[in-house]
């Protein structure tokens, strides 16, 4: 089993990202000494039997939609999150003892993985300031999308 790590060079936070359909956590966004994302457990790997591609999924957006309680009446402002999913080359180099599965996403919308012995330093040393803080839009219709 490896760990699985990911790194967020892009602009904005991710909520959440999945490999070959086990969560890996959701990512902020790096800093000069972080890549954003913590340690999460596990993606399998079989030496000599590994599949070279995995499918990555992550959030990639959302927007905004009203709510209205039945019981309270009460408006909620609630996010609907769009998804994007890409079929990931994991980089040939692997390591004798190998440890961790790290996805690392690129601001060109560019995602590469690779199996490493441990927790690698961030790829990009980016400005903090880069980060996109703004609220996600609203709904058309201010509506929950139908998928």
């Amino acid at each position: 089993m490896l760990a699985i790590t990911g790194y967020n060079y892009t602009n904005r936070h991710i909520a959440s990202f999945s490999v070959d359909g086990t969560g890996g956590g959701n990512l902020y966004v790096s800093t000069p000494t972080s890549g954003g994302g913590g340690t999460v457990c596990c993606a399998i790997y079989t030496p000599g039997n590994f599949e070279r591609t995995v499918v990555v999924r992550w959030q990639s957006g959302g927007c905004y939609y009203h709510t209205i309680s039945g019981t309270s009446g009460k408006v909620f402002d609630n996010l609907h999150s769009y998804y994007k999913e890409q079929q990931v080359v994991v980089d040939s180099a692997i390591p004798a003892d190998p440890k961790v599965l790290e996805v690392h996403f690129y601001p060109d919308g560019s995602i590469k993985a690779a199996i490493t012995a441990g927790e690698s330093p961030p790829r990009l040393t980016l400005d903090n300031a880069r980060e996109d803080k703004s609220r996600y839009p609203r709904c058309p219709n201010d509506r929950k999308p139908a998928k």
